[in-house]
């Protein structure tokens, strides 16, 4: 996601991290949606080209039909000549190279999420894959890419602390962990963490779009990936043809106010999936609400063990209760993973939390959440604002909070990017939001295509978060914009 939020990764990419078993659009031309002020000859044409444009990456073959390459990019945008940093790039090639439009860049959000397999592996509709290549990235700071090498002690101690404090002593010993994360990636780190940020981001995606050779780019970004499309429509309109966002991030929201609204979303979702399994076979005795009340009372000072020598306590569980809130399919899991650690087995409960834990880097995570916008500075005052969310949600509210608490003392400045993105000179955008999602809710979306010069919102009747390939509604729209350049008509409802 964007900065002061939750880190949030898309649904299918988490789903894939649990390994327990278990609408016609009629369509107008993108001209309907407004006029795109780029001239006929900045804009390439919808008919494919026979094959790929020049250019300066090198690639080879790493595995199937996948190509990598890597690009040096500068460190400090404002020093173009200065320190080199590394992106490693994927690209699937388009299936049918003699229709073959341009080049799609994706992006599958985080921060601190990996964009390489993303390319190779994200659930596009047929159209796009035949005649686009695919090219994904590690952002700066993660993964393949020069990334931010810290905290490998630290942040797995910091999460397993209670993130809602009973007592004075608890609340300074999650400080005290908090910081020495922060310490840890300013000691290992430093050079990195101020140069992390979206805006950064979205510079390298135009590095990538100059060193693949094309005039325009396309763009999918979900949850965060979102806000490195709207930073790039800001910085770069003229340099992309097509846009889709998804799960959508609203720019305008800083680091408070953006968890501020997540926290009554997820509190509410959180609130319907208990109140989903109130009694039968499949739900724990007495129904999943005092279940897990039970469980949240039990693991503040007697930790349920797993089979794999964790534990699961009052850091990890509400962590795992807020899964279903990115995938409804695990709600089951969850109701199972309640039953089970009541009766002295945490173990599924844990692999939900560490579904989370795996869909990306922390460091980098809390690198751009920590720089991209105003938070709340030192101890005092970060206590203060994890207790208005707590309020909110006494189950969820200081998870949500103060899993970037290491924030409060982060070694780097901070580089406000938060404000409004019309891009009155990019392409018309599709806008994609679930009217169900908690994580990015859905006023998200209506906002950013509301303020878009040339926004078209496509909403999806669905909770959970981002459209990603669960539905044909949403298949085909994306396919009809980014092949022929046809968005949906006004106000398309989709059906999963």
């Amino acid at each position: 996601m964007d900065w002061s939020r939750r880190r949030v990764a898309v649904a299918a990419v988490l789903a894939t991290a649990l390994v327990f078993t278990a609408c016609n659009d009629g369509r107008s031309p993108l001209a309907s949606a407004g006029t795109a002020t780029q001239s006929e000859t900045d804009s390439p044409s919808s008919a494919g080209s026979s094959a790929p444009p020049p250019s300066t990456l090198d690639w080879t073959s790493c595995g199937g039909r996948a190509r990598c390459a890597t690009l040096d990019v500068p460190l400090d945008y404002s020093k173009p000549t200065g320190r080199k940093i590394k992106l490693s790039i994927d690209k699937l090639p388009a299936r049918r190279t003699d229709e073959r439009i341009g080049s799609l860049v994706v992006n599958p959000g985080g921060p601190g999420g990996e964009g390489l397999s993303f390319a190779t592996s994200i659930p596009l509709p047929a159209e796009i894959l035949d005649r686009f290549d695919i090219i994904g990235f590690d952002p700066r700071g993660v993964g393949e890419s020069t990334a931010i090498n810290c905290g490998a002690q630290t942040v797995p101690a910091f999460r397993k602390v209670d993130s809602e404090p009973d007592d004075a002593s608890e609340q300074d010993q999650l400080d005290a962990a908090a910081k020495r994360v922060a310490d840890d990636c300013g000691a290992h780190a430093g050079d990195l963490l101020p140069f992390v940020g979206t805006d950064s981001v979205a510079r390298d995606v135009e590095s990538i779009r100059k060193a693949l050779g094309e005039a325009q780019i396309n763009y999918y970004g979900a949850s965060y990936g979102t806000l490195i499309g709207e930073r790039y429509l800001a910085l770069f309109p003229r340099s992309a043809r097509t846009v889709i966002l998804d799960g959508v991030v609203d720019p305008t929201q800083g680091f408070t106010a953006f968890l501020r609204g997540q926290t009554v979303a997820l509190d509410a979702s959180l609130n319907a999936t208990l109140d989903g399994c109130a009694s039968g076979s499949q739900c724990p005795p007495g129904g999943a609400r005092a279940a897990y009340d039970q469980l949240a009372k039990q693991v503040e000072t007697q930790p349920v063990p797993t089979r794999t020598g964790e534990a699961l306590g009052p850091g990890e569980l509400p962590v795992a209760a807020l899964i279903p809130s990115y995938d409804p399919s695990t709600a089951a899991i969850f109701y199972r993973g309640l039953s089970e650690a009541l009766a002295g087995d945490g173990s599924t409960l844990y692999t939900l939390f560490q579904s989370y834990e795996r869909s990306g880097s922390y460091p980098a995570y809390a690198g751009v959440e920590c720089t991209d916008s105003p938070h709340p500075e030192g101890a005092q005052a970060y206590q203060a604002f994890a207790a208005s969310l707590i309020a909110i949600s006494p189950r969820v509210g200081g998870s949500i909070a103060n899993e970037l608490l290491p924030c409060a003392f982060w070694p780097a400045p901070v580089h406000d990017i938060t404000g409004p993105v019309a891009a009155a000179d990019g392409p018309p955008v599709l806008v994609v939001g679930n009217n169900g999602d908690a994580v990015t809710p859905y006023q998200q979306a209506m906002s950013v295509a509301s303020t878009l010069a040339h926004g078209r919102l496509l909403t999806l009747d669905a909770t959970g978060h981002t459209a990603l390939n669960r539905s044909t509604c949403v298949n085909d729209a994306e396919a009809a914009y980014v092949t022929a350049l046809t968005l949906p008509p006004e106000g398309t409802v989709c059906s999963p």
